[in-house]
């Protein structure tokens, strides 16, 4: 199960009540960075915070350690291919 839209509140709920419905689910979530342990107390088994990441991986672009372009492309890349 997937729990990755605007409103944190509906995502705690969907974690909750898919761990409650089937305990051996697996079940990731994307949220905020203060949002992140209550959706693990609720049943997810992983929690991304996306701005975390996006932070991360542009401060590795500056010191020159990571290829943020080419991750980039390659997202992209996957996205067109599932939209067809």
């Amino acid at each position: 199960m997937l729990a990755a839209t605007s409103d944190d509140a509906a995502d705690a709920l969907g974690v909750l009540t898919a761990s409650q419905l089937n305990p051996d689910a697996r079940i990731a979530a994307a949220t905020d960075e203060e949002n992140v342990k209550k959706l693990k107390r609720a049943g997810a088994d992983t929690v991304i915070s996306p701005a975390v990441i996006g932070g991360h991986r542009l401060g590795l672009s500056v010191t020159g350690t990571d290829d943020v372009e080419n991750l980039a492309e390659r997202v992209l890349a996957e996205e067109e291919h599932f939209q067809r």
